[in-house]
């Protein structure tokens, strides 16, 4: 029995590329979406030999493989990478961020050695510039950029606040290595970031009103001589707010240029005024005006919501990063993290509920049990869902996180480890994106598709 009984694959009156690629990646996540309990026994079988299934007869909810997505991104630290990962050897920092955090969030971090290993190469990613100040590169020696900066801090960040790893309690030696480190570079790193500093002018307009001006803001290169948009904007935002180095000289105007960069569509381009709406830049200028305490800037809430609902596939479940472009599993952070940093700040019910139909009239707006159940409350042909509804009435996110659970344990998952992005064949090594939805994830920069 298939699932998608209840949901449609998607029909076009007009057939071009797009539409034949959107068809293709439907056939192949359908043969995931099917009731499992119907399944013949030896297939059955098959799911509780490889662990999706526990091996309880009457228990089909479908797992996350922990162990398998453990030994994979603890293979990534300790060995020797395959050939082709030779592209990221300028992006060590990110290497090494994407493994720790997501062994961070299934409380597996690695060995002493390899954490002690992994502090040596961050301090030999920092590089001093000649005035003083200083940055990450993405190998020793290599010039500071925001991205690989950003990447380094936050790994830092979680081994000085670390308890406990694959040998049992951290020794305290390494939190303090590496909390002394980011003590030593905070005023190197801050002199650096401040003269990333860019400021333009933008064309913007306020919150609730339609009029157009022209004001001064501020932007960041994502490095010397770099380009200005919003990534740059976001990754010094984060590092000094979790460095606690943040200050008004270097705020001033900053809010202004995010909130500048939001398009007619409703989500946020990379810079202001111009530019296509995407989840990874959406994500940037939404979590820079909150670091900000501004998102009351965003010119328009209810078209942000809508453009953000608009990108959960209403078959595969998982998100898209713009309009028309296909499922990816790292969406299932930039756009599920928009819609937790909305939730935080507007979670209060709307008094304009009515204002949002337009918005949301081609979006995730149902209920996983309407999607299940018939207006008369009968249950449809497709029987029970295949895994639990979160049932926390305080934290309703908008978009259904039924399905994308559902898209991310039954289609991103490979059995032997590791998660998946857009092609059913590729797995990710940023499997952190894929995981939970944290607030310390910045892969944007190696997958910008």
């Amino acid at each position: 029995m298939l699932l998608h009984d209840c949901n449609p694959k998607s029909r076009f009156t007009i057939e071009s590329k797009t539409t034949i690629e959107q068809q293709e990646t439907e056939d192949e996540c359908s043969p995931f979406f099917v009731h499992i309990p119907s399944l013949p026994r030896t297939q059955i079988d098959h799911l509780r030999q490889v662990g999706l299934l526990s091996n309880d007869d009457n228990d089909f909810e479908i797992l996350l493989l922990r162990q398998k997505h453990i030994q994979y991104l603890t293979k990534a630290l300790s060995s020797t990478l395959p050939a082709g990962f030779v592209s990221l050897d300028a992006s060590r920092p990110w290497v090494i961020y994407w493994t720790l955090h997501s062994l961070d969030l299934l409380n597996a971090l690695p060995c002493v050695k390899t954490l002690s290993k992994i502090i040596d190469t961050l301090q030999r990613c920092f590089t001093e510039e000649h005035d003083g100040s200083g940055g990450f590169g993405g190998g020793p020696q290599q010039m500071p950029h925001c991205a690989t900066s950003y990447a380094a801090v936050m790994a830092l960040c979680i081994l000085a606040g670390a308890e406990s790893c694959e040998d049992g309690l951290i020794p305290s030696f390494i939190s303090i290595a590496a909390l002394s480190f980011l003590q030593q570079i905070r005023c190197k790193l801050y002199k650096w970031l401040y003269s990333l500093r860019v400021q333009t002018i933008v064309t913007s307009t306020t919150a609730g009103n339609h009029f157009f001006q022209e004001i001064s803001a501020t932007g960041f290169r994502v490095h010397r001589d770099g380009e200005v948009d919003v990534r740059g904007t976001y990754t010094v935002l984060a590092m000094c707010t979790m460095l606690n180095i943040i200050t008004d000289e270097l705020t001033e105007g900053v809010a202004e240029y995010a909130a500048a960069c939001q398009t007619y569509e409703g989500g946020f381009g990379g810079e202001p005024n111009v530019g296509e709406a995407h989840g990874g830049y959406a994500y940037c200028a939404l979590a820079t005006l909150h670091l900000l305490d501004k998102t009351d800037m965003i010119a328009d809430k209810f078209a942000l919501r809508g453009w953000l609902a608009r990108r959960q596939l209403s078959f595969e479940g998982g998100f898209s990063g713009r309009a028309n472009k296909l499922v990816d599993g790292c969406y299932s952070f930039w756009q599920g993290a928009c819609m937790a940093l909305l939730n935080i700040q507007f979670s209060e019910r709307s008094t304009h509920e009515e204002n949002m139909e337009p918005y949301l009239s081609h979006g995730i707006a149902r209920s996983v049990e309407e999607d299940f159940l018939t207006a008369k409350g009968e249950e449809k042909s497709c029987e029970q869902p295949l895994l639990e509804q979160s049932r926390d009435e305080d934290f309703q996110l908008l978009f259904d996180q039924y399905k994308l659970q559902r898209y991310i344990l039954l289609c991103a998952q490979e059995p032997s480890g590791g998660l998946r992005g857009v092609s059913l064949i590729k797995i990710e090594l940023s499997t952190c994106l894929v995981f939970f939805p944290s607030y310390f994830v910045f892969f944007f920069f190696l997958i910008f598709i």
